[in-house]
């Protein structure tokens, strides 16, 4: 199934949403269960929705408040492949 750059965009901003709410079970579910997730350069590197839930917060929140803010998205609707 292909999403549109609005589509993206919206999943996106869910993402930050579920951080910035401490809601990491709707910023996981915004990936698949075999998801790879990096921060160059390999600094932080998650395999998995469940390895990002843990990441997110899990069912515990996190210690500090998360915000977070996308200042630049880019997606490309014909390869399926974006970036915040």
């Amino acid at each position: 199934m292909k999403i549109s750059t609005g589509e993206f965009n919206q999943l996106m901003q869910t993402i930050a949403d579920g951080w910035n709410e401490g809601n990491a079970h709707k910023a996981a579910d915004c990936f698949s269960e075999d998801a790879i997730y990096v921060e160059p350069p390999d600094k932080q590197l998650y395999r998995s929705r469940a390895e990002l839930y843990e990441f997110f917060g899990s069912d515990n929140g996190t210690d500090l408040p998360m915000k977070m803010t996308w200042h630049h998205l880019a997606f490309s609707e014909e390869d399926q492949i974006g970036f915040g």
